[in-house]
Protein backbone atom coordinates (compact mmCIF):
# COMPACT_ATOMS: atom_id res chain seq x y z
CA UNK A 1 0.00 0.00 0.00
CA UNK A 2 2.90 2.37 1.00
CA UNK A 3 4.31 1.51 -2.74
CA UNK A 4 1.60 2.42 -4.68
CA UNK A 5 0.45 5.71 -2.21
CA UNK A 6 4.00 6.86 -3.24
CA UNK A 7 3.70 6.84 -6.96
CA UNK A 8 1.57 9.64 -6.71
CA UNK A 9 2.68 11.84 -3.92
CA UNK A 10 4.88 14.39 -3.63
CA UNK A 11 8.45 13.57 -4.21
CA UNK A 12 11.73 14.79 -1.97
CA UNK A 13 12.38 16.65 -5.06
CA UNK A 14 9.39 18.26 -5.25
CA UNK A 15 9.64 19.07 -1.85
CA UNK A 16 12.67 20.99 -2.05
CA UNK A 17 12.28 22.42 -5.00
CA UNK A 18 8.73 24.01 -3.33
CA UNK A 19 11.01 25.50 -0.41
CA UNK A 20 14.04 26.43 -2.95
CA UNK A 21 15.28 29.95 -3.56
CA UNK A 22 13.04 30.27 -6.71
CA UNK A 23 9.95 28.94 -5.11
CA UNK A 24 10.35 30.05 -1.34
CA UNK A 25 7.71 33.32 -2.09
CA UNK A 26 4.95 31.13 -3.76
CA UNK A 27 5.52 28.86 -0.47
CA UNK A 28 5.49 31.91 1.89
CA UNK A 29 1.85 33.05 -0.10
CA UNK A 30 0.71 29.13 0.29
CA UNK A 31 1.98 29.19 3.76
CA UNK A 32 -0.14 32.62 4.75
CA UNK A 33 -3.17 31.07 2.67
CA UNK A 34 -3.35 28.60 5.03
CA UNK A 35 -2.05 29.38 8.45
CA UNK A 36 -4.29 29.56 11.35
CA UNK A 37 -4.58 32.61 13.86
CA UNK A 38 -1.77 30.94 15.68
CA UNK A 39 0.79 30.77 12.65
CA UNK A 40 0.36 26.97 12.87
CA UNK A 41 -0.59 24.63 10.09
CA UNK A 42 -1.92 20.99 8.92
CA UNK A 43 1.57 19.49 8.35
CA UNK A 44 1.43 18.73 4.46
CA UNK A 45 -0.67 21.25 3.76
CA UNK A 46 1.63 23.61 1.93
CA UNK A 47 3.08 21.13 -0.12
CA UNK A 48 -0.55 19.76 -1.07
CA UNK A 49 -1.37 23.65 -1.75
CA UNK A 50 1.92 23.83 -3.60
CA UNK A 51 1.30 20.82 -6.04
CA UNK A 52 -2.56 21.28 -6.26
CA UNK A 53 -2.85 18.33 -5.85
CA UNK A 54 -6.05 16.11 -6.67
CA UNK A 55 -7.98 13.96 -4.31
CA UNK A 56 -6.53 11.03 -5.16
CA UNK A 57 -2.82 12.35 -4.82
CA UNK A 58 -3.60 14.40 -1.68
CA UNK A 59 -4.97 11.29 0.64
CA UNK A 60 -1.71 9.37 -0.68
CA UNK A 61 -0.02 12.36 0.30
CA UNK A 62 -1.95 12.72 3.61
CA UNK A 63 -1.20 9.17 4.56
CA UNK A 64 2.76 9.53 3.41
CA UNK A 65 2.42 12.55 5.77
CA UNK A 66 0.50 10.53 8.68
CA UNK A 67 3.61 8.12 8.85
CA UNK A 68 5.61 10.54 10.41
CA UNK A 69 4.58 10.75 14.32
CA UNK A 70 3.24 14.18 16.15
CA UNK A 71 6.77 15.12 17.82
CA UNK A 72 8.72 14.95 14.48
CA UNK A 73 5.52 16.42 12.43
CA UNK A 74 5.87 19.45 14.75
CA UNK A 75 10.01 20.08 15.07
CA UNK A 76 9.96 20.11 10.78
CA UNK A 77 6.95 22.33 10.90
CA UNK A 78 8.87 24.51 13.82
CA UNK A 79 11.66 24.86 11.09
CA UNK A 80 9.38 25.98 8.38
CA UNK A 81 6.99 28.25 9.89
CA UNK A 82 10.65 30.49 11.17
CA UNK A 83 12.07 30.10 7.93
CA UNK A 84 8.70 31.52 5.77
CA UNK A 85 8.20 34.24 8.52
CA UNK A 86 11.59 35.59 8.15
CA UNK A 87 11.74 39.30 7.65
CA UNK A 88 14.41 41.50 6.45
CA UNK A 89 15.80 44.65 8.94
CA UNK A 90 12.67 46.90 7.46
CA UNK A 91 10.34 43.95 8.05
CA UNK A 92 9.65 43.27 4.66
CA UNK A 93 9.20 39.32 3.97
CA UNK A 94 12.20 37.20 3.68
CA UNK A 95 11.57 34.37 3.59
CA UNK A 96 14.65 31.48 3.95
CA UNK A 97 14.72 28.81 1.62
CA UNK A 98 14.56 24.93 3.29
CA UNK A 99 16.50 22.11 2.06
CA UNK A 100 15.19 18.31 2.88
CA UNK A 101 17.28 15.21 3.30
CA UNK A 102 16.46 11.98 4.32
CA UNK A 103 19.00 9.48 5.86
CA UNK A 104 18.91 6.21 7.93
CA UNK A 105 19.72 6.10 11.17
CA UNK A 106 18.29 6.55 14.63
CA UNK A 107 14.53 8.35 14.04
CA UNK A 108 14.95 11.82 14.41
CA UNK A 109 14.86 15.20 12.83
CA UNK A 110 18.07 17.81 12.92
CA UNK A 111 18.00 21.06 11.82
CA UNK A 112 21.54 23.07 10.38
CA UNK A 113 20.97 26.55 9.42
CA UNK A 114 23.68 28.65 6.99
CA UNK A 115 24.02 32.10 7.93
CA UNK A 116 24.26 35.02 6.03
CA UNK A 117 27.77 35.36 3.99
CA UNK A 118 27.00 32.23 1.91
CA UNK A 119 27.04 32.90 -1.44
CA UNK A 120 23.15 32.32 -2.27
CA UNK A 121 22.47 33.69 1.55
CA UNK A 122 21.06 31.84 4.26
CA UNK A 123 19.42 28.75 4.21
CA UNK A 124 17.91 25.54 6.64
CA UNK A 125 18.68 22.16 5.80
CA UNK A 126 16.19 19.50 7.97
CA UNK A 127 17.33 16.31 7.85
CA UNK A 128 14.97 13.25 8.85
CA UNK A 129 16.44 10.39 9.42
CA UNK A 130 15.00 6.82 10.73
CA UNK A 131 12.04 7.54 8.07
CA UNK A 132 11.30 6.11 4.65
CA UNK A 133 12.03 9.38 1.78
CA UNK A 134 9.17 10.34 -0.83
CA UNK A 135 10.29 8.70 -3.87
CA UNK A 136 13.06 10.22 -5.55
CA UNK A 137 10.90 11.01 -8.77
CA UNK A 138 8.72 14.73 -9.45
CA UNK A 139 5.40 14.24 -9.29
CA UNK A 140 5.50 16.09 -12.51
CA UNK A 141 6.82 13.61 -14.06
CA UNK A 142 4.76 10.67 -12.60
CA UNK A 143 1.53 12.86 -13.26
CA UNK A 144 3.19 13.24 -17.28
CA UNK A 145 3.18 9.59 -17.49
CA UNK A 146 0.22 8.50 -15.96
CA UNK A 147 -1.76 10.93 -18.44
CA UNK A 148 0.35 9.46 -21.80
CA UNK A 149 -0.60 6.13 -20.63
Amino acid sequence: MAIARAKIAPGAGDITAEFSKQNIRQTLKDYKALRSSTGDYQFGAITAKHYNLDPGELKAWQAECADYPTDVQDEIKRTVIYALNNTDDNGNDAPIPITFKWVGGSAGVSTAYIPYGQKDGPSYTITISGYPPPVSSSLSERRAKSKSR
